[in-house]
């Protein structure tokens, strides 16, 4: 007899630590995704080792460290089952476990065990990053949006639509947020050209794998007449993505390729535009950069979440930076859209420090 019982092990209620269970038989689980929360001084899922030696199949929707960094934790508590994921999300965030599957994103895919299947497809926020549909034998529904965007500029998303879940558990970072996404990157935009026109260089801190493609792009083609220079860590992180495209919309692969070739050997300290892939600037090379940078005139413009004691937080204080959202993750807005053109019994938006329930 199927339990169908729902185990929030972290991030509903906080921005980090994602980790959600299902009991698919008795006292047998599947997981998704295994997060940290690096601000905490226990940053791990409240996960027991039962648990862990119980959990058959890990679900990870994407690279980033508040959705998988607790892998080696889970291991060390006795996991044993299979990992599945992307062959870009297992390669981007360097897990390297005995079992894991590659679920192939390249649209609505599907994996089928004798007493579930779940439905995948990509989410919109990061490369190689997926939403999950877990469906039981006793019909019980499971949505999982992982990070999630339905207007992304330059990622794929296959975007869940008519879909009916018993639970859903959406992304809803930007829970203050009432706008969309494209109006969200048309006030960056305008930031940007704001600052530009006084004489600043503008430089932003993003993450290897996540805004800082979408930004470079909308940056490429909105800023023809600015000089636009990334730092080597991000073009590694590109040249290594630039094996598997499927991350990217159809349409704007090329695009997108032709103005990271035009940009990425330019000169940072010549640059008007200077995206770093260090999302708190906590690397010491990257802070000396910063400081000499500002002191010619320069502003920082962070789109991330805050993180205390950090480098930017630092220079927040300081009236050296200031901060605003990119929509990599779902606003208000974006959340009701997807709980709009789907038919959730509960929803639990997730992601922020709130806690609400629709439904």
């Amino acid at each position: 007899m199927h339990m169908n019982s729902l185990k929030i092990k972290g991030g509903y209620g906080e921005h980090g630590r994602s980790c959600f269970m299902i009991e698919y038989v008795a006292k047998r689980y599947i997981m998704f995704d295994c997060g940290i929360m690096d601000t905490d001084p226990f940053p791990f899922p409240n996960i027991n080792e039962d648990e862990a030696r119980n959990t058959d199949f890990l679900f990870l929707s994407h690279a980033h460290k508040d959705h998988c960094g607790a892998v080696d934790h889970l291991v060390a508590k006795g996991f044993d089952g299979t990992i599945l994921a992307t062959k870009q999300t297992l390669e981007l965030a360097d897990i390297h476990y005995k079992k894991t599957i590659n679920l192939k994103a390249t649209g609505i895919g599907m994996y089928k065990q004798p007493f579930f299947a779940v439905t995948f497809g990509r989410s919109g926020h990061s490369p190689g990053s997926l939403w999950f549909l877990l469906t039981l034998n006793d019909g019980y529904k499971f949505f999982y949006s992982g990070d999630f965007q339905i207007d992304p500029l330059l990622y794929a998303c296959d975007i869940p639509k008519d879909i009916t879940a018993d639970v859903a558990i959406i992304d809803m970072a930007h829970d203050q947020l009432m706008q969309r996404a494209e109006e969200m990157r048309n006030d960056i935009l305008a930031m940007i050209k704001r600052y530009l026109t006084q004489g600043f260089k503008v430089i932003m801190p993003v993450q290897l794998y996540g805004r800082g493609n979408e930004l470079l792009y909308l940056l490429a083609n909105n800023f023809a007449k600015e000089k636009i220079a990334i730092d080597k860590r991000m073009m590694i992180a590109i040249e290594k993505m630039l094996k598997d495209q499927n991350w990217m919309q159809k349409d704007h692969r090329q695009e997108f390729i032709q103005s990271y070739e035009a940009i990425k050997n330019n000169d940072i300290r010549r640059a008007d535009l200077i995206l770093l892939a260090d999302t708190h600037l906590e690397k010491a090379d990257n802070q000396l950069l910063v400081e000499q940078l500002l002191r010619e005139k320069a502003i920082i413009i962070a789109s991330g979440r805050k993180k205390e004691g950090s480098f930017v937080c630092q220079m927040l204080e300081e009236n050296k930076a200031i901060r605003i959202c990119y929509p990599h993750h779902s606003s208000r807005a974006d959340a009701l859209t997807l709980y709009d053109i789907n038919n959730f019994k509960i929803t639990l938006p997730f992601h922020s420090e709130i806690k609400e329930v629709w439904g």
